[in-house]
């Protein structure tokens, strides 16, 4: 049976806090801490576990959570009660804070955008980063990386744009309980579409940046380690040998680009073939595309190769940059390219893939809805 514990000071900063989780503890039959925390494999001991209900002061995240799991409370309400404890880093209300989610508008630099992902994923209920990668096909080591506390640079726009659908699609899914009293009132496309233009305003400015510091609008950024690809070994020449070397060689790439061929699908293939035909009528290379859209040069060469599937952002702004530059695009060639998209989203292997594909149909039910409501107001008004 657990011992008695010490009273909570009623002036204590987080009491109210603290009374919350001691009577969590309460409804799990009171265990005590040493059980709790064999319960969560040891990872948080017994005296800090004592210490989050003291009241002194606020637990981090990662002990409150534990203290929750260990007595069975729901992890999600318990992100909720951790945010709202730290009083004025939240609005006041709670069902305002619970159906907005935060946004990057205040973000004046990558650290900056970084933490409100951070805050864009507690607000979710702090999904794992093995769910995360479940639903924006990711690596967890890229996930890491791009929410790392000190990460000063902005992650790939591709990975922002995957994390904050994959976000806004948990919160769905594990926020049910919410959605009676304060449903939320902002859909995953227009998260990511606010993110992703807060982002395109912080690479500017960082591009503008070093080119005033002497690095040339040229310049594109390193990618990073989750992103580079593997390089074949640059042949070498041996007297009385060189061509048989540089025909080993030329064949090593021609096996390599075969089987790289073979394993994307056919409507991978159709839509690269149109994206990269797309491509080609802007008359640049992919380092001057990249560094003029601030991605990195590799994601862009696996997208017009059909070795990775882009997000629809990304080919809204190829058609962006076309029309703008004068090139001739038609209606048809336009829906066509979208039309090849869903295909190739509708035959991924990947749950982020097919949350992508329910996410365009709704938005295209929702603007079939719209065209509907304006039909029914101008029939009924004439």
């Amino acid at each position: 049976m657990a011992r008695p514990e010490k009273p909570i000071a009623l002036d204590a900063p987080f009491a109210a806090f603290a009374l919350q989780l001691r009577a969590l503890r309460r409804q799990a039959g009171n265990p005590t801490y040493d059980a709790m925390s064999r319960r969560i494999g040891g990872v948080v001991s017994v005296s800090t576990l004592a210490k989050a209900a003291a009241g002194d002061r606020l637990p981090s995240l990662e002990v409150t959570l534990a203290y929750a799991t260990a007595c069975h409370g729901n992890r999600q309400h318990w992100t909720e009660q951790w945010l709202l404890a730290q009083g004025d880093a939240l609005p006041s209300q709670a069902g305002a804070w619970a159906a907005v989610p935060p946004t990057a508008s205040t973000a004046t630099s990558a650290a900056d955008f970084v933490e409100a992902l951070r805050q864009l994923r507690l607000w979710a209920g702090m999904p794992s980063y093995t769910q995360l990668a479940r639903l924006t096909g990711l690596g967890r080591t890229t996930l890491c990386d791009a929410l790392a506390p000190r990460r000063a640079s902005l992650p790939s726009r591709d990975v922002t744009s995957r994390l904050v659908l994959a976000c806004m699609h948990h919160a769905y899914a594990n926020r049910s309980w919410l959605s009676q009293d304060v449903p939320i009132t902002v859909t995953a496309e227009q998260a990511q579409r606010a993110f992703l233009h807060m982002w395109h305003q912080i690479a500017s400015q960082e591009l503008a940046q070093r080119h005033v510091s002497g690095a040339g609008v040229s310049a594109t950024p390193r990618p990073s380690a989750s992103v580079r690809r593997t390089r074949l070994p640059a042949p070498t020449t041996e007297e009385g040998s060189g061509t048989v070397k540089e025909q080993q060689y030329v064949g090593l790439i021609d096996r390599h680009k075969a089987l790289i061929e073979r394993s994307i699908r056919p409507e991978m293939r159709e839509l690269a073939d149109a994206l990269h035909t797309l491509f080609a009528s802007l008359e640049v290379s992919m380092r001057r595309y990249a560094a003029r859209t601030y991605m990195d040069p590799g994601s862009l060469s696996r997208y017009l190769s059909g070795e990775r599937l882009p997000p629809r952002s990304f080919i809204e702004d190829l058609v962006r940059t076309v029309r703008q530059d004068g090139v001739p695009l038609s209606a048809y060639a336009h829906e066509r390219l979208f039309e090849l998209y869903e295909n190739a989203l509708r035959s991924s292997p990947y749950r982020g893939d097919q949350l992508s594909l329910l996410s365009v149909r709704h938005e295209a039910a929702q603007q079939r809805i719209r065209e509907l409501q304006e039909e029914i107001h101008r029939l009924k008004g004439g």
